[in-house]
């Protein structure tokens, strides 16, 4: 499944269709507690390009997310599947998602 970035509909870069690097790097991040200190796919994608992804809030899992989301400026990725069933019960938005 393809990765998602997730955040709330209130969030400053929601509705758009496509993240830029300088975006990745603007954004305040948020992962699971598992991936503390962990290389994540997007960190060996943006190496070769001098970037990272820094996170700044860690989670126990997907649960709580949609509500983190909701409140605050965070984003997370997420697999797209997950990201769409958040959606139909909370108000997020994924369609900005691909970093392909």
């Amino acid at each position: 499944d393809n990765r998602v970035c997730v955040i709330g509909e209130h969030h400053p870069m929601a509705h758009r269709r496509r993240l830029s690097l300088d975006d990745l790097s603007r954004i305040n991040w948020l992962a699971f507690a598992n991936m503390y200190d962990r290389e994540t796919v997007f960190d060996r994608a943006l190496k070769p390009y001098h970037r990272k992804m820094v996170f700044s809030a860690y989670l126990s899992g997907f649960g709580i997310t949609p509500h983190v989301l909701m409140s605050t400026d965070f984003a997370t990725t997420m697999p797209e599947c997950v990201a769409r069933l958040h959606q139909q019960h909370s108000p997020l938005d994924a369609s900005i998602a691909r970093l392909d």
